[in-house]
């Protein structure tokens, strides 16, 4: 029996790659069974992209689209955009065509056969030498010290998730969200499609080195408490140096009369401990931060306009305090 397949594609900037995205989607898509809807969000978008994308709901009803006030970052845009959702299972693709559309396939094979999230995992990746690296240093800490069912060789948001698990996310009420960790957190039937993600044909990327940075504090304080923990072992271990040293120096005082000397000594000591210090104040002043913007309450997202979709679509998909 067919189903409905809803697609959430994030748009920051993109106004070069759209049409030949939905161009190359819309073929793949002629090859399933199932009804689709293709949800864009448009993240504060600077140049065309939202004009592009009136035109191409007004040219297919299947394709619904949202604009944001500003730019809230991809994964509140991403979250927006499965507020929306109706399908009986949701895909999370980009629009810079990095993500091959043909790897859809393989996602709804998979849930075909009961599988309720499916990872699309890199099996290659045509990225800079440096973004490799770092990519995969974050997937395997993410793996070891927070999330241990997330794929090791990374996926970021490309992903099937049936519509439990979509259901399941409006639970969620962090504010520094990344919705990959929160997927994975909450379990299910998973499986995973390996692929060759390709390098960009349009634009740039709009992921800095910046925005990977604060996507891997935001992982970590969310779904680890090692950063915490480790500035417990650090205080404990100064601690038994400091009392080490105390010791030493007075047995050596009782024993040979000798006050130990040296400003360079003593200077290194206090640069390293005061540096150790605000390291783990600055660890703990994330949480706290993270904490207090949970605690604002203050919405995901705010949505400036919304075409194509049904007119009942904001009572049915949303939550109680971001329906207008």
């Amino acid at each position: 029996m067919p189903k409905l397949i809803s697609f959430v594609i994030p748009v920051f900037n993109e106004e070069e790659s759209l049409l030949p995205f939905v161009d190359g989607l819309r073929a793949t898509l002629t090859k399933i069974p199932h009804d689709y809807e293709l949800i864009f969000v448009d993240d504060g978008s600077r140049d065309s992209s939202w004009e592009k994308l009136g035109e191409l709901v007004k040219s297919d009803s299947r394709i619904r689209a949202l604009s944001l006030s500003r730019n809230f970052g991809s994964h509140s845009a991403i979250t927006a955009g499965l507020f929306h959702a109706r399908g009986d299972a949701t895909i999370i693709l980009a629009a810079d065509l990095q993500d091959p559309p043909d790897v859809v396939l393989q996602f709804i094979e998979k849930w075909e056969k009961g599988f309720e999230v499916v990872w699309g995992v890199r099996k290659r990746r045509k990225d800079s030498g440096i973004k490799k690296f770092l990519s995969a240093l974050f997937y395997r800490l993410l793996r070891a010290l927070a999330l241990p069912e997330y794929p090791a060789e990374g996926t970021g948001s490309f992903c099937l998730i049936d519509k439990k698990v979509r259901e399941s996310l409006r639970e969620f009420g962090e504010k520094n969200r990344v919705v990959f960790g929160l997927i994975s957190w909450a379990g299910f039937k998973q499986d995973r499609v390996f692929y060759d993600r390709e390098g960009r044909s349009h634009g740039k990327s709009k992921w800095s080195l910046g925005k990977m940075f604060k996507t891997g504090i935001d992982a970590f304080t969310a779904y680890s408490y090692i950063p915490l923990r480790l500035s417990t072992y650090a205080g404990v271990f100064f601690l038994f140096i400091s009392l080490s040293v105390i010791l030493f120096v007075t047995v050596d005082w009782f024993v040979r009369r000798n006050v130990l000397k040296g400003w360079t000594t003593l200077m290194i000591s206090i640069y390293f401990l005061g540096g150790t210090q605000l390291l783990f104040l600055g660890i703990i002043g994330e949480y706290l931060w993270r904490i207090s913007q949970d605690v604002k309450g203050r919405p995901l997202f705010i949505v400036r306009e919304q075409i194509g979709f049904p007119s009942n679509s904001w009572n049915e998909t949303l939550l109680p305090n971001q329906r207008p």
